[in-house]
């Protein structure tokens, strides 16, 4: 087999034009330092080898070649280096303020569609649980089919990513409708799209819902996504898009021995300017902690969000059946339904459970490592 073509021909061999499209310049002493081969870090817990601060600012590149999705380089201590090409676009990304969207993918409606439709069975398969689970990454969410019908089976899906994590709901959570509900989740009514338990500090990353039963005429999921209709608020009016992101929102949420009181921004980024937490609840989200000068700038900016998050336009519609799932990004994505009638003798019964969103990173790191060989 040919090995990678290599380039020695650099102005400044101290510095470095990696060929990773739209990378920027980065020092050769820095790539050095990211080796995380057996000489330089501890194979089974990563642990440092290699002291950063004795490789010095001498040290050069000789040979720089690309296989595939590895990058192979050969330094001037005679160090060689092989380098995954998405954990070395990651951390570039890191490098300054990002875009906000990042390498994710907003949705553009009404085409193409974005959810991703895939057989329970299929996930025993690593290669098609990373595809799956690469494509919440991306997308946002996927549809899983063919599971039972119970908690149980809700818990085993998420399970194939991470830990479970516990919400004020317990490890787990049911609803069903009733003709005389307590609250709104329990009734046939329909729900603006939303993410669950903004009034926590951070939010569940993870969330799957799985139909136990469906057995009614209406009662759609609706879906929105936070990051397409955050870039077209940025786009219509900027200022009130920053506002967002900065002005923090009260969320008080009392039931019984459960008291959250918390304030954060509807669109949260994170440090490097991306897209992190969005948060919507419209029956629960308190008062924005802003002063006088800019309170009539964030309602208007306010309007004009939830104008923009309940417009059908920015909405997909989608019918789940018993034995359907979906596993979506509670911090990108919002979720809704439609109206239904529970008639003489209907059921819809849900199902769920939450996981951190670092259990989906975690796992699909371990599976890249696992099936494609590359990463650390």
């Amino acid at each position: 087999m040919p090995g990678p073509a290599m380039t020695s021909a650099f102005s400044d061999p101290r510095k470095v034009s990696l060929p990773i499209q739209g990378a920027p310049v980065v020092a050769a002493r820095w790539l050095r330092d990211r080796c995380a081969c057996p000489q330089c870090r501890v194979p089974t817990t990563n642990e440092r080898l290699l002291d950063p601060v004795r490789v010095g600012s001498s040290i050069r590149v000789d040979e720089l070649g690309r296989e595939g999705e590895v990058l192979v380089v050969s330094f001037s201590d005679g160090h060689r280096s092989r380098f995954d090409v998405a954990a070395v676009t990651r951390d570039l990304e890191r490098i300054g303020t990002a875009d906000p969207v990042g390498r994710r993918t907003p949705w553009r409606l009404p085409d193409p569609e974005p959810l991703t439709v895939v057989a329970e069975a299929d996930l025993d398969d690593p290669a098609m649980l990373l595809g799956a689970l690469d494509v919440v990454a991306d997308r946002g969410a996927v549809v899983v089919h063919g599971l039972d019908r119970d908690v149980g089976a809700a818990v085993a899906l998420a399970e194939r990513i991470g830990h479970v994590l516990p919400s004020n709901y317990g490890p787990a959570w049911e609803v069903e409708a009733t003709v005389s509900p307590a609250s709104a989740v329990d009734s046939q009514r329909g729900l603006a799209v939303h993410t669950d338990l903004p009034y926590r500090a951070t939010p569940p990353g993870l969330q799957v819902n799985l139909f136990a039963c469906a057995d009614v005429a209406g009662g759609a999921s609706t879906l929105a996504d936070g990051i397409a209709v955050s870039e077209r608020l940025r786009a219509e009016d900027p200022t009130g898009w920053r506002l967002l992101t900065e002005v923090r929102f009260t969320y008080d949420y009392v039931r019984g021995d459960v008291r959250f009181h918390s304030a954060e921004p509807l669109i949260r980024l994170d440090a490097a300017g991306r897209y992190g937490v969005i948060r919507r609840a419209p029956d629960l989200v308190g008062v924005p902690l802003v002063g006088a000068d800019d309170t009539d700038a964030v309602y208007s900016a306010l309007a004009r969000w939830n104008e923009l998050l309940d417009d059908p336009a920015h909405q997909v519609e989608h019918r789940l059946e018993a034995g359907d799932a979906i596993i979506f990004d509670n911090h990108r994505l919002l979720h809704g339904r439609t109206a239904f009638e529970l008639g003489a003798s209907g059921r819809r019964h849900l199902v769920g459970c939450y996981l951190d969103a670092d259990e989906l990173t975690n796992r699909r790191n371990v599976l890249r490592h696992d099936v494609l060989g590359v990463g650390r």
